[in-house]
């Protein structure tokens, strides 16, 4: 029985030692000019990249009109989908949508949003009123990508204390390997069946 036990836990040791010990996570930082603001994404993850950035504004009367001053993290390569460049030719988009190769953890990422109302733009509007203090307004969504397919999904809140600057983060979600999961029921019948016959 106590050589049982002792084969059980060297399996179980190995096992653990095989999982990820880190989640796939993110953070983002929102703050400087109300109109245009800086976003500054950061890929907090263990070992996990980052490979997508999706942000979209829940209150359709708001969109994106151009992005500027793009920072891409070191090493890395951006692709953004939406919304266009820094030309302002009247073409809003609802989200910030971007791809990303070379991602690394403990990297980041920034840039500048102009956040203006639909269609009429140019003017100049505060991005805490239409991201989240924005009454009955459906909440903004944050949504980022890991390598693996890992997703990680957040709302941002519908009240928030006015601030110099705005930090959000969210994780991934690692489901443990379908192997393990059987490995682990077999251990357990085993010692059930063993710790029977010594009875």
């Amino acid at each position: 029985m106590r050589s049982l036990t002792l084969i059980c836990l060297a399996i179980l040791a190995m096992a653990g030692a095989a999982l990820p010990v880190w989640a796939a996570s993110f953070s983002l930082t929102l703050d400087g000019d109300r109109n245009v603001p800086t976003f500054t994404l950061t890929n907090t993850s263990g070992s996990e990249q980052l490979t997508r950035f999706l942000f979209t504004i829940g209150d359709p009367a708001f969109g994106f009109d151009f992005y500027r001053n793009l920072v891409p993290p070191p090493g890395g390569t951006v692709v953004i989908s939406a919304p266009d460049t820094g030309n302002q030719d009247g073409l809003f988009s609802e989200a910030i949508d971007v791809a990303f190769t070379g991602f690394d953890p403990g990297e980041s990422f920034s840039f500048e949003v102009d956040v203006d109302p639909v269609p009429t733009g140019e003017v100049v509007q505060n991005f805490e009123e239409v991201f989240f203090n924005n009454g009955l307004a459906p909440s903004s969504v944050i949504t980022v990508g890991f390598s693996d397919g890992l997703t990680s999904v957040i709302s941002l809140p519908d009240e928030v204390p006015v601030a110099a600057s705005y930090s959000f983060s969210g994780e991934a979600e690692i489901p443990l390997p379908p192997s393990l999961v059987l490995m682990l029921g077999g251990l357990m019948g085993l010692a059930f069946i063993q710790r029977r016959r010594w009875r």
